[in-house]
Parts: structure tokens; C-alpha cells; sequence
């Protein structure tokens, strides 16, 4: 629904979350330095799909390009899996073999 991930706003398992993060790497269709993202199809996906996992579970991609509309920032679609629930879920993306940073979301 768009709204901002709390613990007063859990994320429910199953639902789709929108991720956003930089340094995936290579588009397609290619943006040069500077660019927005397109706001519409075929958007800019990434060449490789990033993984998700929340809690050390995979978490299915939905969606990974840059974000419409912004110039350097990516966004990144996951479900959250079934039977995960914490109100720290720890969250990681893993793009081209390197971990980002954990986060935490709190998931019902």
C-alpha cells in the first residue's frame, strides 16, 4: 500500500514490500550518467537480479530497475515469505555477489 515500514505498520508475510538501495549496476535499456529512471515499460531492470532475504529466508523479486523517475537510486520488489514474523526482520539484498548492509523491517 505504499506506506512507510514500522512497528506500528508491520509488513504482512506474503505481501509485496518495495525496497530502495543503491549500486545494482548495469540497466536495460541503458541510462546514460545523469538520467532518470523511465516511468513507464520497459522501466530500466537491472541485467542482474539481486536476491532478498528477510531473516535469512529468500524472499521472491517481483521487480529490480531503477526507480521511475530518479537518477542513481534502484528499487527493488520482494514478497515477504511465509512464516517469517519479527518485529526486527533482518533484511539483506545481495547484488552481483556482494551483501548490502542489514536492515531490519518489522514483519507480522
Amino acid at each position: 500500500d505504499f506506506s512507510a515500514n514500522s512497528a506500528s505498520n508491520p509488513a504482512v508475510a506474503g505481501s509485496v514490500i518495495q525496497i530502495y538501495c543503491t549500486g545494482l549496476g548495469a540497466v536495460m535499456p541503458p541510462l546514460a550518467a545523469g538520467s532518470p529512471g523511465l516511468n513507464t515499460t520497459p522501466y530500466n531492470i537491472t541485467v542482474a537480479t539481486p536476491t532478498v532475504t528477510i531473516n535469512g529466508v529468500d524472499a521472491p523479486m517481483q521487480f529490480s530497475a531503477v526507480a521511475p523517475g530518479f537518477v542513481g537510486l534502484y528499487q527493488v520488489n520482494a514478497q515477504v515469505p511465509p512464516g517469517v514474523s519479527s518485529s526486527a526482520a533482518l533484511l539483506q539484498v545481495i547484488a552481483g555477489g556482494v551483501a548490502s548492509n542489514t536492515v531490519t523491517i518489522a514483519v507480522q
